[in-house]
């Protein structure tokens, strides 16, 4: 019983350790203890993602600070969290037309495109400028759109590779095998 208690507070002081590394108390926002997040993107110096669930990649759109210092975060949720990188301003009808499957104009809250994006849309959302999670369409033809949500939107990335790391599995395997060190060390 001993063994088990003490490989419980192990793994348990790896999350606690996870969630400071990825988003500390000293940011803006931050909650360590609550951070789902186990990598962050590579545009997010620190980021964070609260009920999401274990094992939780992080996206383009959970940064909560820029690793480019020269990036403008865009927040698109209530925590504080968006995504970085520079905009491209459109028309507001251009964003989404009626041509483009699944795209509804009248109902899209966007002002502005994720630069990765060549339609994007939002619907429903209290950020007016798209994320890199709300494209319709990529501008770059040789990349793909990862759907995300349940509208049609994503994000767009280099056909075959994601652009978030999900170092889940080898996280817990390592943790694992820390665990049965320690209980033979016993």
């Amino acid at each position: 019983m001993m063994k088990l208690l003490v490989i419980l507070m192990t793994f348990s002081a790896f999350n606690q350790i996870k969630g400071e590394e990825l988003c500390p108390e000293g940011v803006g926002g931050c909650i360590p203890a609550s951070n789902d997040c186990i990598s962050c993107d590579s545009s997010c110096e620190y980021c964070q993602c609260i009920g999401c669930g274990e094992n939780w990649a992080c996206g383009v759109d959970d940064c909560m600070t820029c690793a480019d210092a020269d990036d403008e975060l865009t927040v698109i949720y209530g925590d504080g969290t968006g995504s970085c990188g520079s905009l491209n301003s459109t028309n507001s009808d251009e964003l989404c037309p009626s041509s483009v499957e699944g795209c509804v104009p009248a109902s899209n809250d966007c002002t502005a495109c994720d630069e990765s994006c060549e339609y994007c849309q939002c619907l429903g959302c209290s950020a007016e400028k798209c994320g890199v999670n709300d494209c319709m369409t990529c501008a770059d033809a040789d990349d793909e759109l990862t759907v995300v949500y349940g509208d049609g939107t994503g994000y767009c990335g280099e056909k075959g590779k994601s652009s978030a790391i999900n170092i889940g599995p080898m996280f817990y395997s390592i943790v694992f095998m820390f665990c049965v060190l320690i209980f033979q060390m016993m």
